[in-house]
Order: C-alpha cells, then sequence, then structure tokens
C-alpha cells in the first residue's frame, strides 16, 4: 500500500516537472516576443503540427485565460510575472511532494529492519 502511494507521488511530481517545463518555455517566449518588431510574420499554432501564418501587430500585451473560460488582457511583463508566480507554487508542491514521498520510503525501511531484527 506504501509502495503504492510512493507511486502515485512519482506520478504527481513528473506532472509538476511537466507543467514547469510547460511554464518555462511559454516564460521564455513571452520575454523573447518582446523584441519582435511590429508587423513580423510568424506561424500561430492551432494543435496538431497546424499553423496560421499572421502578422504580429502587438507585443507589450497578451490575451491570457484565467480560468472558467475567462481571458483577459494582460500587460507582457504581467504575464511573466504571473507565470514566475505559478513556477514558485509548482516548486513548493514538487518539494512538499518530495518530501512526502521520502518519508514514506523511510517507513517502508524502517518496517524492513524491524523485520529483519525479527528473524
Amino acid at each position: 500500500m506504501i509502495s503504492q502511494q510512493i507511486q502515485g507521488i512519482q506520478e504527481q511530481i513528473n506532472s509538476i516537472l511537466q507543467q514547469s517545463q510547460e511554464l518555462m518555455k511559454l516564460r521564455d517566449s513571452l520575454v523573447d516576443i518582446q523584441s519582435v518588431k511590429k508587423g513580423n510574420k510568424t506561424l500561430i499554432p492551432l494543435g496538431s503540427s497546424i499553423f496560421l501564418e499572421g502578422e504580429i501587430n502587438e507585443t507589450d500585451k497578451v490575451i491570457m485565460g484565467v480560468g472558467a473560460g475567462v481571458c483577459v488582457k494582460k500587460n507582457t511583463k504581467d504575464a511573466v510575472l504571473m507565470i514566475e508566480n505559478q513556477l514558485k507554487e509548482l516548486d513548493t508542491i514538487g518539494k512538499q511532494l518530495n518530501k512526502q514521498a521520502s518519508m514514506r520510503v523511510a517507513y517502508i525501511h524502517n518496517l524492513q529492519e524491524e523485520l529483519k531484527g525479527k528473524d
């Protein structure tokens, strides 16, 4: 049972790492886009490797989803700060999960040592 808990925690940690990597790429893209000149052409991803060709008209503002299907226009720098805050939250959660996993591993190790002692 404890091994299953550890496996579940590991899956959560892996998910957090994946989310963090995606957020870091997004943050880097937002930082890079600020140096792009207005009027530059770009490819806009739609999904499944399908793109639209588009022109960049504004680089200092982005439209962000804030939940429940609601999107708002944000300053690019504010968007970067929001992403950095999300990264910090994910890091905190990841550390907590690692601590939980370590505690469970230590518990299993202690049980094994007790069982060896009873032989």
